[in-house]
């Protein structure tokens, strides 16, 4: 996943060089586009933090699975009680 992402990253900085220079030089020279700079690092951690944040979620869903037994009905309309509990744990 990270190979593809440098990868990505590498395309878009061969492609793109000499605007971003331009912007970047701009960015330095005046104050009002001062801010510029800033922008890729905060996009970064913005892309951090819901990485975690899906991580986390996806650890407690595993947690919460693992913990749940499926219900077993012997008298089930449909027959399929992994179904029958799947959708009791989604209404809760």
């Amino acid at each position: 996943m990270r190979v593809k992402a440098a990868a990505i990253i590498s395309g878009i900085l061969a492609i793109y060089h000499q605007d971003i220079a331009i912007v970047a030089d701009e960015a330095l020279r005046s104050e009002i586009m001062s801010h510029i700079p800033a922008i890729p690092f905060l996009l970064a951690y913005l892309l951090y933090l819901s990485s975690r944040l899906n991580h986390s979620r996806l650890r407690n869903l595993e947690v919460h699975d693992a913990n749940t037994t499926p219900k077993t009905d012997t008298h089930s309309r449909t027959g399929n009680s992994y179904m029958e509990a799947t959708h009791d744990r989604l209404t809760v």
